[in-house]
């Protein structure tokens, strides 16, 4: 999953990958936002998150506002400040564009006369009050109910119904997991701790992860999934290893790389699968994860000078940041290209269009041919680099077709402390495609994981396609 956000998530232009948002010539240079605080101290209003930014006294404050409620939001203060560490400000004054890094995905904030009356009134923190504070969020700011064709306003009538005058707790969660699982979005969730337990909702695991939860299911030596799962990448990744790598596989980047080279009298072929998008350091910070990643494919291409074809697998690969998604394609661009655009959208109003590129930069670069890989596991910042990969004519993708959900996760609370995050940006391909929901299919379709062997994992297929390769 993509990293959580207050707002529109955060693509720095860090070369060789360039970022480039829509221009507003009636927006100023950007400015430090700690210098300019100051002159910024009102109310602001997020109208396509549904946030309200009260900056007038030292200390932030930051609301959820629907057009029936307004409640604070303490725990994500810090996360704001990280998302407003530079600002654009509009010639008059009454709108500033907020990022975390020049030149970055900006966020809107439009000046109010002061708080909405909403939010000087104490929020009611019922069970179901927090049933329609979702409600009306999903309803304001979800921009997929037809893509996931879900009649959510009907869904929403019966489920209250359903729930009388004073439901409980438990109730109320209830029917909260099953109007958001109908959704079958992975970027949506939810949290709360109901009648004094913790819940978690997970949504959306596509038809490989949903094999692989009923084989742990069936089992009972392992007891956590956590480690099933692990057990279950590593098994795919030793079967590689002896089919195709001469049993020489290693791991990298804080073991969510694994790669080698298929050594053959035929020609030798680079193998590179990447299960994550992030946590490639300790620190976990994205700019420290994409130098780890640049020197990581210093290596790799420097390895393969005489590989034929390099085999980049996401077949495992459940998402991390979009930033480093362009960090990695960025190594096997050919040349500038558009590689995808993003909006963010409300009910009420539509968000500039993003358009973001790859650049070919000093770095060496694999421009040779290329064989992606994906699954239904392949997801958010996976599909991204997906999108990335496809513009550039050296790569062929074989598999099955991606999960379908690439906007980031919105992160949001209810009045009773509850959180959950939604999707509300529209991602599209260079050729304006949109996958949300649907996925992006591959333009050669072959079974990824068999689920009568999911363990036997993908080797079966690497080994085709290195073949085919040398063929």
């Amino acid at each position: 999953m993509k990293h959580l956000h207050l707002a529109l998530p955060c693509l720095l232009s860090l070369l060789p990958v360039l970022c480039i948002a829509q221009s507003d010539a009636t927006f100023g240079k950007y400015e430090s936002f700690s210098e300019k605080r100051n002159e910024l101290r009102a109310v602001w209003k997020s109208p396509l998150q549904g946030y309200v930014v009260d900056l007038r006294e030292r200390n932030t404050r930051v609301f959820h506002l629907t057009n029936t409620a307004c409640w604070l939001d303490k725990e994500i203060v810090e996360l704001a400040a990280e998302q407003m560490k530079y600002v654009r400000i509009r010639a008059d004054q009454q709108a500033v564009k907020v990022s975390s890094a020049q030149d970055a995905s900006e966020t809107l904030l439009v000046r109010l006369d002061g708080l909405p009356p909403s939010c000087d009134r104490a929020p009611d923190r019922s069970p179901l009050a927090a049933f329609d504070a979702l409600d009306q969020s999903m309803l304001e700011l979800f921009a997929f109910f037809s893509e996931r064709k879900v009649d959510w306003q009907k869904d929403v009538r019966a489920a209250r119904t359903a729930l009388g005058r004073e439901p409980s707790e438990s109730a109320v969660y209830e029917a909260m997991t099953k109007l958001l699982t109908s959704l079958d979005d992975p970027h949506i969730t939810l949290q709360a701790k109901v009648e004094g337990n913790d819940r978690r909702t997970i949504i959306g695991r596509g038809a490989t992860l949903t094999q692989l939860r009923k084989a742990f299911e069936s089992q009972s030596n392992i007891k956590s999934s956590a480690e099933f799962y692990r057990n279950w990448i590593q098994a795919t990744q030793r079967a590689v290893s002896e089919t195709s790598l001469n049993g020489k596989g290693r791991v990298a980047l804080n073991n969510t790389a694994y790669w080698g080279i298929s050594q053959n009298a035929n020609g030798d072929i680079g193998y590179v699968s990447m299960t994550g998008m992030s946590g490639f350091t300790r620190s976990g910070e994205t700019e420290e994860d994409i130098e780890a990643v640049n020197s990581f494919f210093d290596e790799v291409i420097t390895a393969c000078k005489s590989c034929k074809a390099i085999i980049l697998d996401l077949s495992q690969n459940r998402g991390g940041d979009d930033r480093v998604a362009l960090a990695v394609a960025s190594r096997f661009a050919d040349e500038p290209r558009v590689a995808f655009s993003k909006q963010a959208v409300s009910r009420n109003m539509k968000g500039d269009v993003q358009t973001f590129r790859l650049a070919p930069g000093a770095k060496a670069r694999w421009t040779h041919p290329v064989v992606l890989v994906t699954d239904s596991v392949t997801v958010s910042a996976a599909e991204v680099l997906t999108l990335s990969m496809r513009v550039l004519p050296h790569v062929r993708h074989v598999g099955a077709t991606t999960r379908g959900a690439l906007s980031d996760a919105l992160g949001k609370s209810l009045p009773n402390g509850w959180r959950f995050t939604l999707s509300n940006e529209i991602y599209k391909s260079a050729d304006g495609e949109i996958y949300e929901a649907r996925g992006i299919p591959p333009t050669e379709r072959r079974v990824v994981f068999d689920p009568e062997n999911l363990f036997a994992g993908n080797a079966k297929l690497i080994g085709e396609i290195a073949n085919a390769i040398r063929k």
